[in-house]
């Protein structure tokens, strides 16, 4: 029997992986603005957002449903949750082809004319759509380290094919038929672990299990799709407005958003089978409790990378992206307060409570306000006022689903988290990227990365040395398992 692994070491190994991943996405973009003009990287990242749309588009949550499904069922039933998973993606994948197909006659020429031949994008979508469930399955397994393996291989891979098509064609074009070649391997490699984990002879769907997992996962997926269609709402909307220099540009501005998201991303995953145990348990204080943990370990991370990079945001585009892309900062700076925002999450909460319905209704109208928000802050103050819809709809959601849970669960919001240590350490990693900001801001102001080498080491001591005077540095101990949480 495998032996169970904790939490954090779960958590560990997957933020590992994250980080990875997290680098390999940024250094991609920091290698392809060199490589190819702002107009091509405009189509590369419009690529990328088609298919990204695609994918939140029809995975309606049916992927995440195996966190929950898996952990709590027989082995013939979690193979045929797995079987009919496939089958469903696969469908999927089918239908947003022949929409793409079909799309030449009615989509603007930028999307119908992207890829040469127009083909490349379809089987593109169609294979990155099938290939879903390879970013949650080995999770669901508790199969934590082969999860961390897969994160690690796919985007090692993926930045490997595209810098190097980049480098030695200088065409976009071929860096589109290198991802085509990318995630047919992606999608072999999802084939081998459902194969050697569940054997080749998969079951088949099943009536009422297909209804029982499709009730569980749509609720929730349709709030993702919303609150999806926020995040890439907003880039349509560039898209739309702007010329393709201006959306490079604003993707630059979103690039950290999506980097570190991923952290939250991860530790959701883990948390939220562990959760679904204790639920089904009924024990919710411990899921609770879970929670708050997660976002105390996630602020902790996300706190002082925010804060740094808000103080830091001109110097940090110009070393990174070159002087072309200082556009970007504005944009930046907004996208920062928006993760910062959105660090203290609750939707692992009101997934195991099965609160789908409420979380689509909240996320719905979200989604209509921050896109209103959105167009008409992109009308006014340019691509700037496009990301000021986010952090809106970020603020709304959340305020909307504390108090739904503080009302279903007859606790008060301020119990929900411990809102005291999530202050502490926001405020100290605001104060030491202030701080260290103005005590930097002397220096040769033509050398970016001597500023954000002297900046980095001046935040880490002032930072280190806030989290004792706020009484805080018991986070890290507990995080590193040689302290108790309080």
């Amino acid at each position: 029997m495998r032996k169970t692994r904790s939490t954090r070491k779960d958590a560990l190994t997957l933020a590992q992986a994250a980080a990875i991943k997290s680098a390999l996405q940024l250094l991609t973009p920091i290698v392809l603005v060199r490589l190819l003009d702002q107009s091509e990287f405009g189509e590369y990242r419009l690529f990328w957002l088609i298919a990204n749309t695609a994918v939140m588009l029809v995975a309606l949550g049916v992927d995440r449903s195996l966190l929950y499904f898996l952990p709590r069922s027989s082995p013939d039933e979690r193979r045929v949750y797995v079987s009919q998973t496939m089958v469903y993606f696969l469908a999927v994948g089918l239908l947003a082809g022949i929409f793409l197909t079909v799309g030449e006659y009615w989509l603007p020429s930028s999307i119908a004319s992207l890829t040469d031949p127009s083909y490349t994008l379809t089987l593109f979508v169609i294979i990155w759509v099938a290939s879903t469930p390879i970013n949650v399955l080995p999770n669901a397994d508790q199969n934590i380290v082969w999860q961390a393996r897969i994160i690690i291989a796919v985007s090692l891979l993926r930045a490997l094919i595209v810098i190097t098509t980049a480098q030695i064609t200088g065409s976009i074009q071929a860096v589109f038929v290198a991802l085509l070649f990318w995630a047919a391997l992606q999608w072999l490699l999802l084939a081998y672990y459902v194969g050697s984990r569940y054997g080749l002879r998969m079951s088949l769907p099943k009536r009422n299990m297909l209804d029982r997992q499709l009730s569980y996962a749509i609720p929730f997926g349709i709030s993702r799709v919303f609150t999806g269609s926020r995040r890439q709402g907003e880039q349509w909307i560039v898209a739309f407005l702007f010329s393709p220099a201006s959306f490079a540009v604003f993707s630059i501005g979103m690039s950290f958003l999506v980097v570190l998201r991923l952290v939250r991303s991860s530790l959701g995953n883990v948390l939220l089978p562990k959760m679904s145990r204790s639920s089904a348990r009924e024990d919710m204080p411990r899921s609770l409790e879970l929670n708050s943990r997660g976002n105390i370990a996630v602020v902790m991370f996300t706190a002082p990378a925010v804060a740094f990079i808000w103080f830091f945001a001109e110097p940090l585009v110009r070393l990174l992206y070159t002087q072309a892309y200082l556009d970007a900062a504005p944009v930046l700076r907004v996208y920062m307060v928006t993760l910062l925002v959105m660090s203290t999450e609750l939707a692992t909460v009101l997934m195991v409570l099965e609160q789908g319905r409420h979380v689509a209704k909240v996320n719905a109208l979200v989604l209509v306000l921050s896109l209103m928000i959105s167009f008409f802050g992109g009308k006014l103050f340019g691509i700037t006022g496009v990301a000021l819809g986010a952090l809106a709809g970020e603020i709304l959601s959340r305020v909307l689903n504390y108090r739904h849970a503080s009302r279903i669960l007859g606790i008060p919001a301020g119990q929900l988290q411990d809102w005291p240590t999530l202050a502490r350490i926001s405020f100290a990693a605001i104060a030491a990227a202030g701080i260290s900001r103005f005590a930097v801001y002397k220096l040769d102001q033509d050398s970016d990365f001597l500023i954000l080498c002297a900046g980095a080491f001046s935040f880490t001591c002032v930072f280190a040395l806030s989290l004792i005077v706020f009484r805080i540095d018991w986070v890290l101990k507990a995080m590193a398992n040689r302290g108790n949480w309080r």
